[in-house]
């Protein structure tokens, strides 16, 4: 018999590339990358390996969020406070890095279709 696990999310998941810069508590900014997933509630990023994001660490995060219509492509900015969850080391073909996901302070309304 399988058991069956329960999804812990609040928030629906996607799979969406989206340029992010995330900065300090400060504002000094810490990076430019990109998510690899998002949701109204977090996202998943790519970082360098030397980059160190601490769970529980405070950020300020600018998300660029791409939106089309049949005659327009743009980017639409959100920002959010937000907390490191977790960390994870990654090594790929352009070499080590790490996974990070993020929680927003609040969830965003990204109106994200499938």
């Amino acid at each position: 018999m399988t058991q069956q696990t329960r999804e812990r999310r609040a928030h629906r998941r996607l799979a969406l590339t989206c340029p992010i810069v995330v900065s300090d508590e400060g504002g000094r900014e810490l990076l430019r990358t990109r998510t690899l997933n998002v949701s109204d509630g977090g996202a998943l990023l790519q970082a360098p390996a030397d980059r160190e994001l601490a769970p529980g660490e405070p950020l300020k995060l600018l998300l660029r969020v791409p939106r089309s219509t049949p005659n327009t492509y743009m980017l639409e900015d959100f920002s959010s406070g937000a907390n490191v969850v977790r960390r994870q080391p990654v090594a790929d073909a352009a070499g080590p890095g790490q996974y990070v996901a993020v929680r927003f302070a609040e969830p965003l309304g990204l109106e994200l279709e499938v």
